[in-house]
Formats: C-alpha cells, structure tokens, sequence
C-alpha cells in the first residue's frame, strides 16, 4: 500500500515538474531569444563590449531575461542563451553584412556579405552653445535616482548639427538599435519601390494563400502602409505566445507567420499598430526588388542608404533572408538624422531627391482621421492620442517621427526647420511625459 502511494505521489510529482516545464517554457523561449539577439547585435553589430551590455541593457524588464545566461562564441560569431541551463534555448548568429539573427529552423541564411561602397558625407557642424546646454541636461533627465537612460541626443537645424551629446561607450559613429524606427525606413523603402514601378499602392493578392474569396486577397500596399489592413495580429510583448513574440522570437520567416494571421476588419477600416504588418509589406517589397532582377540584399544601399552617404546601416534579416521591416535596423545616431533630414527636405538630399515628390505627404496623412490622428503610413504624427494627450507633449503640432520601444526617436519639426535624434533605453519607474518630455520641450523652444 506504501510502496503504491510513493509511486503515485511520484508519478503526481513527475507530472507537476512536467506541466511547470510546459508553461514556464514559452517565457523561457522569449526571454532567451530576445536576449540572445540582443547581445548578439550589440557586440557584433554596435560592436559594444559584452560586460557593459549586459550591466546595462537588460534592467527592469521581465524576471526572466535577468536570469537568463549568455554565453558568446566571439570567434564564430554566436550567441547562445538559456534559462537555468535547460529552459529555452537559443542562438543568435552574427553573419557580418547581415547583422545578427536567431537560429530558427536552422542556421540563418547568409555568411558573409560586402555592402556597396558608399561616399561619405559629412555634416555641418556649427553647435550652439545655449542649445548644446539643454541637450546635455535633456540627456541626463531621471526620475528620482533613475535615468532615463537617454544615450545620443543629437539636434540638427536649418542642415546644421547646432547639438550633440553621447553617454560613456556610445558617441556619433556607433550603430544604435532602432526598434520600430525601422517602419519608418520601411515606408521610405516602398515609396522608392512605387517610385520605380516595382509596386503599385492598389496592388492586392499580395501573400500565399490570400487568394480567392478570402478577405485578406482585398488588403492593398496602402492599407499596409497605414496599419489598415484589418488582420488579428497581437502586438502584447508582455505574453510569450501574443503573435507578435512568437513571430520576431519563434518565426524564421516573419512575414510568413505574420501572414496567417486571420482577417478581423475590412481592409482599410479599421487601424491597429502591427509589427506584423510592416514585415508582411518587408515580404512584398522582397518579392518586387527580386522581380525586378536587383540584389534584394544590396538594394536599401543602393537607393536609400548610399545616396545619403550613410555609412553606418546594418538592416537585420530574419533567418530567412528577409529584412526585418519592422524592428532591426542599426544606424550610428548622425545617419538617423540623415533619415530625420531627408524627409524634413521633402524627400530630397543635396539637391537630389531620392524619394518620389508625394512619399512625404503620404507618411504624414491620416487614413483614418477620426480612429487613429495619430498615425500617417508608417510614421506617427503629434495629434491627439485617445485619451487627448498630444503624443508629443510640448512640441508643435506639425511635429513628426519614428518611433520605436525604450523611446527611440527620430523628429521632424518643419516649423523649426528642424530634425532632433534621441536613442536610448528609457523605461519604467521613468515616465517619458512626465519626466523626460518637458526637457525636450524645452530644447525645441529655445531653437
């Protein structure tokens, strides 16, 4: 009779560490991931030292990626991570051209790759004393004894650096995450893609399987640009299996495992903010370069990058080869002003335009005014939010930008003729309105 309690109570207890095992590892999978890619393209990427990324870059946020471990492989270029050794495994790979992607379903494509030569170009710099003081007191901002982390603010006016201020180990060279900056550059990629002929903004059929009588065949180029593309695609980073975690984490071909999301709104009539959605347009505009005969890899140099003598750029690539539209492009701070800059000028650089004559105008112009003021085609507008706070509190009304997680930001001010860069990793208790916002105020008064 004891003997078959011990077996019993074993077999429960066998099955509770199992069950434990089955959900705690969907965290462990996420944490890990994120924190494996993280480190990955920090040290391999931004070219950051690993002990002072991983001091500074993983506080408060979830439990679980504090206390996942890391090891670095810096002579093949890997990252591996795991929860207590066991718990979610990953590796991120480092392929130099490509950047860093996660080992989903294998090693990711690519190895090495040389980027077209670009000619730099230099900026005028002419700081501004009065300015320079704001900024570097804007940089510093904190709440109570925590920064906000603030780690390149870079003011530029009438073409002019008048600003610039950098944390210890970062400085005006060094590539810096975007986060969903990167939608922004992925608008000014499809504009040039509509410029040339490889899209149209009413194309449709646009991914396997939305054919026929199913809804998503309607979704058009413009109805992704705008985030109207009606799909039910979780963006809640919080949930380990949201639609979004799964896809930049457990995904080798993001725009894939965004498309099979299922059809929730008519195209065009309903807004909502989708990482999804950009790498669905990142896989259409793929498909339309390599049409064409271009090198997909190859080409935002050519168009975009190189034209605006940006030297710096790494546009990340899913395990499969596709430019992750969305959330990973690295850029050094002065060539995201060139990004902020390009667009202030209506397109144009130098006298040259690069992107179409209405690509400006298209980023900034609602689709759906009353739902969502706030949003044009890939860019976020200072109109009110839904609970009537500005999204910019403080700056001018015709004020606009790239905006991506931990406050990335990239802001055009046309009524200062002006382009002010903030990058860093600003998070709770640090509150962005509260804190951080009255000093970026205070920056753009006194231009």
């Amino acid at each position: 009779m004891k003997r078959g309690l011990l077996i019993v109570s074993l077999g429960l207890l066998i099955a509770s560490v199992f069950l434990a095992v089955l959900i705690a590892d969907p965290y462990a999978r996420s944490a890990t991931h994120y924190k494996a890619k993280s480190v990955c393209s920090e040290v391999f990427v931004a070219g950051r030292d690993p002990d002072d990324v991983l001091a500074r870059d993983f506080d408060r946020i979830h439990p679980a990626v504090s206390r996942t471990s890391v090891e670095l492989d810096e002579a093949a270029g890997i990252v591996r991570g795991s929860l207590l050794g066991v718990l979610g495994r990953a590796e991120a790979v480092h392929r130099p051209g490509y950047g860093c992607a996660l080992a989903i379903d294998g090693r990711p494509v690519g190895d090495v790759r040389d980027r077209p030569e670009v000619t730099p170009s230099s900026w005028p710099v002419a700081i501004d004393p009065d300015i320079q003081a704001l900024a570097e007191r804007f940089r510093t901002s904190a709440n109570a004894d925590v920064t906000a982390d603030i780690r390149a603010v870079l003011v530029v006016q009438y073409g002019r650096i008048i600003a610039e201020d950098y944390a210890d180990g970062f400085g005006p060279d060094m590539p810096m995450q975007s986060w969903s900056m990167a939608k922004s550059v992925t608008q000014a990629l499809t504009a040039i893609a509509l410029d040339r002929g490889l899209l149209s903004l009413s194309d449709s059929d646009l991914m396997p399987g939305w054919t026929g009588d199913d809804p998503r065949a309607d979704i058009t180029v413009a109805d992704l640009l705008h985030m109207a593309d009606g799909l039910d695609f979780g963006e809640d980073y919080g949930d380990p299996a949201s639609d979004v975690t799964r896809m930049l984490f457990g995904s080798r071909h993001m725009g894939l495992s965004a498309a099979q999301s299922p059809s929730a709104h008519a195209p065009g009539t309903h807004w909502a903010y989708s990482s999804g959605t950009t790498n669905i347009l990142s896989a259409v505009l793929r498909r339309a370069v390599e049409a064409s005969g271009e090198d997909y890899h190859d080409w935002p140099y050519e168009v975009l990058f190189g034209p605006l003598g940006m030297t710096t750029p790494v546009f990340e690539t899913d395990a499969g080869g596709t430019f992750i539209g969305s959330s990973y492009l690295y850029a050094s701070p002065r060539d995201w002003a060139r990004l902020g800059q390009l667009y202030l000028n209506d397109g144009t650089w130098n006298g040259r335009r690069i992107l179409p004559e209405s690509a400006v105008d298209f980023a900034v112009t609602p689709l759906l005014p009353d739902e969502a003021p706030f949003y044009g085609a890939h860019w976020w507008l200072n109109a009110a939010l839904p609970d009537g706070r500005p999204r910019l509190p403080g700056l001018p009304d015709d004020a606009y930008f790239m905006g991506g997680h931990d406050v990335q930001r990239v802001i055009v001010i046309p009524s200062k003729n002006a382009v002010i860069v903030r990058l860093g990793m600003t998070r709770p208790p640090v509150d962005d309105d509260r804190d951080v916002m009255p000093g970026l105020a205070a920056i753009v008064d006194a231009l």
